[in-house]
């Protein structure tokens, strides 16, 4: 039996980060996430708990696919993406999409949001599948 490699997790999580940086950064789709949402830069104040929140969620989300990657004994990077996909699409996707929805936010920020989750989703299980588990 093969057990959650820590490192694999942990590097995952940076990874889920950066591209929360990435994707939400002027480069990427700040302006069109800011106007869907109705705000600006400066009512965004960056506080401390929505990013403990984001760390917490990532740290779920790369467990439980280093979970079911451990029980399904999938292995290497194409099938870690492809389990990452299907956790993206049955799993982040739907309550973010839902409940952006019942927020009354448009259809560009729920595409956004649950694009991110869904490509976080793979990255997490690329990174989780090509490195190796510790023997027990």
């Amino acid at each position: 039996m093969q057990k959650t490699n820590w490192w694999a997790v942990l590097v995952a999580v940076v990874a889920q980060q950066a591209l929360g940086f990435f994707w939400y950064s002027r480069a990427l789709f700040a302006e069109v996430w800011m106007a869907g949402i109705d705000k600006r830069p400066e009512d965004l104040a960056p506080t401390p708990g929505p990013f403990a929140l984001a760390f917490l969620a990532a740290v779920v989300l790369a467990t439980g696919t280093a979970w079911v990657l451990q029980h399904t004994g999938r292995t290497g990077v194409k099938q870690g993406m492809f389990v990452g996909l299907g956790i993206g699409i049955a799993f982040t996707m739907p309550p973010v999409l839902v409940h952006e929805a019942f927020l009354g936010y448009p259809d560009v920020v729920l595409a956004i949001d649950g694009a991110k989750e869904l490509v976080g989703a793979i990255i997490a299980g690329a990174i989780l599948g090509a490195w190796p588990r510790q023997a027990t």
